[in-house]
């Protein structure tokens, strides 16, 4: 059974938590916020996802958090209070609410923070490993995204651990033929982690990892936090990043702040020495040396009360005003920064020379980490002297180590911003990933999930499935093109409607970096003041290069993508299409903000295909379904894949047709019932005919394929089928497609009832051609092929196509009812590759490209409407792909356009009247 689409308000879990709402959901788990009827205490329930509750391993990978946990007595540690199960058996975890944000949001703000925050974050993360350690519990996925920053009760900072999901340590499982034994759920030669922090014996798969890789993962935390960089670069991905890992050279952190010490360069260097002997063996000893490094020693100085406020602030509003503003706002009751450049740091960490005839001598003890002290009582240590914690320990300290002294250096909040954590309370949970996607061998590593992404609903952080870390993001770069996060901001600045200062940004960057991106970004921001100027019917919002891909070494070649396609998600576009950037052509998806700027690095979706085509996606609640067709020798086929909220992969490719060669052709749609797809199949040596198949809400097939055409040969003239739409619509699915004998082609439609059965026509075959309905001739027979594209109403259908003999674009009106071509028209005597998009509400637009530009008008049976131009193209390609937005009049368009050479897959955001 799945996870219920909701548990209603005022459900009663186990008898005694009591359903608020849900705050969010993804592949693995839904959240809700729920009370403890007999305390009134407020919880945070996370169930996990019905489909994996059949998997015993998977359950138990989901309830060892709650043991774990249990086990590790530290404020430093987000709680589990309780577990229990549905009806049905699906496990649930009781959890604590916490208030604030995650230290990877507070990097996506703060590019370089100071040394007395890092320190201050770091050092209470290790507190909480030290007593995992002590008691033999390994994290093993330690990440930003796995650190949470809220206040304690006095308004001090309190920094949490989450998601003890992938703790290691072992659980009696019962497994036949164990022979009494305790079966592992660490496997050897399994990779468990997020590639960006995962240690060399991680990526080895030893599942002897012990202590030493959480201090790994902390080490290359804390050079993030200073430098605004992961230590590894990540975009080339995952097997590139376990490269890095085993032999590439160490960065050097002053490359990015000239500031930091050299004997933080040295901490550094020993905590991610390759020789795990050489490497700090206790959290102690990693703490000790941290703090060392920096003379952070003195219980007097102060942590500002900016980041304290920040953290207070979003979670009494939901919102970040830095974030919105992109400025170093004050926030209510905080100060506006910290001395040195700590929060409010400007947001591109950039090399800076020393300067001439100045010693980079590091930080200075005094004023860079004792600022003013803040008003307020001064709390004293609440945790005795610990030893080193985990197995290599075992000698007790002689005085209190950095640790017990970090606390001591944390005010209390003014008054004023002290109150605003008491008024609100946002939920924050995390969805662990369990197991799923999370761990392959380290011979297929190309298929190991990348980093999570922490996305928000209501102001509360989840993670929700897993994607590439957002170098885009605003705390991470792709190191050698550090003009990307400008980039980022002309971006920016174009949704806001300043196309002249986005144009004068990227003419600088230009300057010096003569990239092909840039140029064409440059080259599309006139089309869009000449729109606003003319007052255009549709004005741009947007514009997006997605691939990034050939942007991550010098070494990679740009190749060519397949058309692209994309859709609006609840709170996101999602854009897809194929290229063979490593050889095979894979179907890849990114997700895009507001901005249409990059949330992560493009995903490849279809890691099993090797000539992947024609990538679809269609949005479902906070899912995707990719549909596929895929070339391959005798692993090819139509597939449906479940796609995460941030496109990463969520499910097993479900096959539409038995796996074969072929040249498919697909197409799906949404309909009442689930799912349609339409495609094309030789199953007889003498045609290639259109068939579909009707899935469920869940991606079962209800019964067989079902077969429309039976189109016979002319002697040697074949007979196929290409060039395939699907739309449902008025009870019936209708079908656009470009119908081949031999040189000739034309386009027809067709629809067929939804109640039809298997296998639809006839299994007698018949010396003349069938069809199922009835067939419509959209166009003459011609020597000239077209792709059609289909809109349907409860009016009729929409069917638009490119005359290739000079005709121009055209479109044509069908009375679906009657089953005639009502009317036909050429709207565009000089346009080319129309395609259609249709909104939930039954608006209809056009998108086609004519003289150079991609243009863009709305239709309906009274014709087309007042044309406006968004965007340039250079050359012939593909039509473009068009659907509808959050609101009425916002369209998405997406298209291939030339750029030094290749086709590389941009998008447009409108916004039309």
């Amino acid at each position: 059974m799945a996870v219920p689409s909701s548990i209603p308000k005022g459900t009663l879990l186990s008898g005694k938590y009591r359903v608020v709402r849900e705050l969010g959901r993804g592949g693995m788990a839904a959240v809700y916020e729920a009370v403890n009827i007999a305390i009134e205490k407020r919880v945070a329930i996370k169930l996990l996802a019905g489909h994996l509750a059949t998997s015993q391993t998977v359950v138990e990978r989901f309830l060892r958090e709650a043991r774990a946990v249990s086990k590790i007595k530290s404020p430093h540690i987000c709680d589990v209070y309780d577990s229990g199960r549905l009806e049905d058996g699906t496990p649930f975890l009781v959890m604590e609410l916490l208030e604030g944000e995650s230290l990877y949001d507070a990097m996506c703000r703060d590019r370089q923070m100071s040394p007395e925050v890092t320190l201050a974050i770091i050092l209470q993360v290790a507190r909480g490993l030290a007593k995992a350690h002590e008691i033999h519990i390994v994290h093993r996925d330690l990440k930003p995204e796995n650190i949470f920053l809220t206040v304690d009760e006095d308004g001090h900072l309190l920094v949490k651990i989450l998601d003890f999901g992938l703790a290691k340590f072992y659980d009696p499982v019962e497994t036949k033929g164990a022979s009494g034994r305790h079966a592992r759920l660490t496997r050897e030669g399994a990779v468990f982690g997020t590639p960006a922090y995962m240690s060399p014996e991680q990526v080895r798969g030893q599942a002897a990892a012990d202590t030493r890789a959480d201090l790994w993962a902390l080490a290359c935390i804390t050079y993030e936090c200073f430098t605004g960089a992961t230590v590894w670069s990540t975009e080339d991905g995952v097997a590139m990043t376990f490269a890095q890992i085993a032999t590439a050279p160490l960065p050097d952190p002053r490359r990015y702040r000239p500031d930091l010490s050299p004997r933080f360069t040295e901490w550094f260097e020993r905590a991610l020495s390759r020789d795990i002997e050489v490497r700090f063996q206790t959290v102690a000893a990693f703490a000790d040396g941290l703090a060392a490094a920096f003379d952070y020693t003195s219980k007097g100085g102060g942590l500002d009360a900016a980041l304290i406020n920040r953290i207070t602030h979003r979670a009494s509003t939901g919102t970040d005003a830095e974030a919105i503003t992109g400025r170093n706002t004050p926030l209510p009751g905080g100060s506006s920064g910290l001395p040195g450049g700590g929060i409010g740091r400007p947001p591109t960490p950039q090399p800076q020379p020393t300067p001439p005839g100045q010693a980079n001598s590091g930080i200075q003890p005094v004023s860079g980490l004792q600022p003013p002290p803040v008003s307020g009582p001064q709390p004293s240590p609440i945790d005795p002297p610990f030893s080193g914690g985990g197995p290599s320990s075992g000698q007790q300290m002689s005085s209190p180590s950095a640790v017990e002294l970090e606390r001591e250096r944390i005010p209390s909040l003014p008054p004023t911003a002290h109150r605003g954590t008491r008024r609100v309370v946002v939920a924050l949970l995390f969805i662990a990933v369990v197991t799923v996607g999370i761990f392959v061998a380290v011979s297929e590593s190309k298929t190991l999930p990348p980093p999570p992404t922490v996305k928000r609903f209501a102001g509360v952080a989840l993670e929700l499935a897993s994607s590439e870390p957002p170098e885009m993001s605003g705390h991470k770069e792709v190191a050698k093109h550090p003009w990307l996060p400008l980039v980022r901001e002309s971006q920016a600045l174009i949704a806001q409607g300043e196309f002249e200062r986005a144009l004068s940004t990227l003419r600088r960057i230009y300057e010096q970096h003569r990239h092909g991106m840039i140029r064409n970004l440059m080259d599309q921001i006139p089309v869009a003041v000449a729109g606003k100027q003319s007052g255009a019917r549709c004005q741009v919002k947007g514009y997006a290069r997605p691939r990034r891909y050939d942007l991550l070494g010098q070494d990679r070649k740009p190749v060519d993508a397949t058309a692209p396609t994309i859709v609006r998600g609840i709170d996101s576009a999602v854009m897809t299409w194929a290229d063979s950037r490593d050889g095979q052509r894979h179907a890849y998806v990114v997700t895009l903000d507001e901005e249409l700027r990059n949330r992560a690095l493009d995903v490849d979706v279809t890691p099993e295909g090797s000539q992947v085509n024609t990538p679809t996606l269609l949005p479902v609640a906070n899912r995707f379904v990719a549909a596929y067709w895929d070339a391959s020798n005798d692993a090819g086929g139509v597939f449906l894949r479940w796609l995460g909220p941030d496109g990463v992969i969520a499910g097993a490719p479900v096959p539409v047709v038995p796996p074969k060669a072929g040249a498919f052709f697909a197409d799906a749609a949404r309909s009442d019932e689930g799912f349609v797809v339409a495609y094309a199949d030789r199953v007889e040596a003498d045609s290639v005919d259109l068939f579909y198949r009707v899935f469920d809400n869940e991606l079962k097939a209800e019964g067989d394929p079902v077969r429309v055409t039976d189109y016979l040969n002319q002697g040697s003239q074949p007979a196929r089928v290409r060039e395939i739409r699907v739309a449902r619509e008025s009870d019936a699915y209708h079908f656009v497609y470009t119908f081949v004998r031999g040189s000739i082609s034309q386009i027809r439609y067709m629809s067929v009832p939804v109640d039809t059965k298997p296998p639809g026509l006839e299994e007698d075959k018949l010396a003349r051609e069938r069809v199922l309905g009835t067939a419509v001739d959209v166009t003459e027979p011609s020597q000239q092929s077209a792709t059609p594209a289909l809109a349907c109403t409860t009016d009729g259908c929409f069917v638009t196509w490119h005359n290739g003999r000079g005709g121009g674009a055209e479109v044509a009106f069908i009375d679906t009812k009657a089953k005639k071509l009502q009317w036909h028209k050429v709207f565009a005597p000089k346009g080319k590759h129309p395609t259609l998009g249709v909104s939930p509400s039954g608006d209809i637009q056009l998108a086609w490209v004519e003289g150079g530009r991609l243009t863009t008008a709305s239709l309906g049976r009274e014709g087309v409407g007042p044309a406006s131009k968004v965007a340039r193209v250079v050359g012939e390609h593909p039509p473009p792909a068009i659907a509808p937005g959050a609101k009425r009049g916002e369209w998405y368009i997406a298209w291939l356009d030339y750029e030094s050479g290749y086709r590389e897959a941009y998008a447009v955001r409108i916004e039309c009247e």
